[in-house]
């Protein structure tokens, strides 16, 4: 059930198009080890105007990308860094990002509080 949210700055809004998002879900399933149908990826643009940095001018910085993996339960250990890995370095890759610029959270686990179709996962 992963869903992926991402949030990347961009100067052109349009600079991804749906192939790419595809290519991220595809990547994220096979690293996963997940069926197919069984990751949801959502990409947001968020323009360069509306991003800042304390003590830097945007222009000085690169364009990082924010990822929010939601997911029923939440790994653990060298399981989670395994994730975290190989999520940085597919949506690096598929963006044309430098993994740096890449930032992974966890989200709290989805299991017991998100309701697909009207229910509730248990």
């Amino acid at each position: 059930m992963p869903i992926i949210d991402i949030e990347a700055v961009c100067a052109e809004p349009t600079e991804f198009g749906p192939e790419t998002i595809r290519k991220i879900a595809d990547a994220v399933g096979e690293a996963f080890q997940l069926a197919p149908g069984k990751v949801w990826v959502r990409l947001h643009t968020l323009p360069k105007s509306a991003y800042a940095e304390s003590g830097t001018d945007v222009g000085q910085t690169p364009d990082p990308v924010f990822v929010r993996v939601l997911r029923s339960r939440v790994p653990t250990g060298e399981d989670l860094e395994r994730e975290i890995i190989a999520a940085t370095r597919i949506v690096a890759s598929c963006l044309g990002r430098r993994e740096q610029n890449v930032h992974v959270e966890y989200a709290p686990p989805g299991l017991g509080r998100m309701a697909f179709g009207g229910k509730l996962s248990r």
